[in-house]
């Protein structure tokens, strides 16, 4: 994963409960996330899409229902101290942690693990750190990389509404490590030009329905290695903040779209409850879809699901005509039980099917909503 990639990512933790009418984002609103042991799924439609960004001012809805994750990340709150590069950022609070692993078709495989350290007593990014590991026939390579920002950066300025415009700047400083032997250092300045200049109702890809701010962001970066100029970059993107921590934002295609109607460009969005899933720690004895519970529910419930051994899984929900409403898991995943937490928010009272299917394997539940 690229370092802007990486970063933009991050960024989705910073996002908190935002009000509609009279909207005011505080410090203490940005940090209220923030909980050792909690845990969110951030999703990327990394596909060229076109996508509806509305118009500057208020009446907007936005509907993100066209865009289809194409890679997923679990990512979790951890303590800093237990992390390997806590030396690294002696100032953190909290810092979050995703891992993936992969094979490729010639029998070679690897994995990453990243972590991204902040301090929520004042607001500010640290940096954050990165370990890859990959073995093929000629043995295993370990690359790490370690990203401070110089001085801890703070974003926004709170607090922040609706209309309100300012500039960030930050420096960073990355390290790449082969084997233990820093192989390359450089230095990057940014600007953010800010301006929250929108505000509605947000449709994410899910179908749930939030009321939202839009953010529309110049980012303009230059690149030094070893005190050298490699380059300048600019780009566009729109951010869509939601009511109780739902994100979404749109990298635009264009260094400078129009500010309004369709524009291409890929996407990452987080925070959108009805997809997201946790895997437990038991080991399964048998293929298995739970009842749901509590069942009838209103307007949330959890579905438990076993596989015992790994396999491409897809967990949707039906209504009583046969029409999918929601498409909750569509992964592979390894052995294991799994919770999934639904917020039928967006859905109509009545009964519903619950379908898991596991290669060969499939199960059926029948579940009510009442409202």
């Amino acid at each position: 994963m690229d370092k802007n990639r990486t970063f933009y990512l991050v960024i989705f933790v910073l996002f908190p409960s935002l009000l509609f009418s009279q909207i005011s984002i505080s410090q203490s609103d940005f940090t209220s996330l923030y909980s050792i042991g909690n845990s969110y799924v951030s999703f990327a439609d990394t596909l060229t899409e076109s996508i509806d960004i509305g118009q500057p001012g208020g009446g907007n809805n936005w509907d993100f229902t066209n865009l289809t994750p194409h890679e997923m990340f679990e990512i979790e709150y951890v303590d800093p101290s237990t992390t390997p590069y806590a030396d690294s950022f002696a100032t953190a609070t909290i810092a979050n942690y995703f891992n993936q692993s992969f094979e490729l078709g010639d029998g070679s495989n690897g994995s990453s693990e990243a972590w991204a350290y902040f301090n929520s007593n004042d607001a500010t990014i640290l940096g954050n750190a990165g370990l890859n590991t990959f073995t093929d026939m000629s043995g295993t390579t370990v690359t790490e990389t370690i990203s401070r920002h110089y001085p801890p950066f703070v974003k926004y300025d709170f607090p922040i509404n609706a209309n309100k415009m300012w500039t960030a700047k930050d420096s960073s400083e990355t390290i790449v490590f082969s084997s233990g032997i820093p192989v390359s250092v450089t230095v990057t300045t940014t600007t953010y030009d800010v301006h929250i200049d929108a505000w509605g109702t947000m449709t994410m890809p899910s179908g749930k329905v939030v009321e939202a701010l839009r953010s529309r962001e110049i980012t303009v970066t230059n690149t030094f290695i070893a005190g050298f100029p490699l380059g300048s970059s600019t780009s566009a993107h729109y951010f869509f903040l939601g009511k109780n921590g739902e994100s979404l934002s749109v990298l635009a295609d264009d260094e400078n779209p129009a500010n309004s109607g369709v524009i291409t460009g890929s996407s990452d969005w987080s925070g959108d409850d009805v997809t997201s899933v946790e895997k437990l720690e038991a080991l399964p004895t048998e293929f298995s879809l739970k009842q749901n519970y509590p069942n009838p529910f209103n307007p949330s419930t959890k579905i438990e699901y076993s596989i015992t051994e790994p396999s491409f899984v897809n967990l949707t929900v039906y209504d009583v005509l046969g029409n999918q409403v929601a498409e909750l898991v569509n992964e592979p995943q390894s052995a294991g039980n799994y919770r999934f937490n639904l917020d039928g928010s967006n859905l109509s009272s009545g009964t519903y099917f619950i379908q898991l299917r596991s290669g060969d394997l499939h199960h059926v539940r029948k579940m009510t909503l009442m409202k």
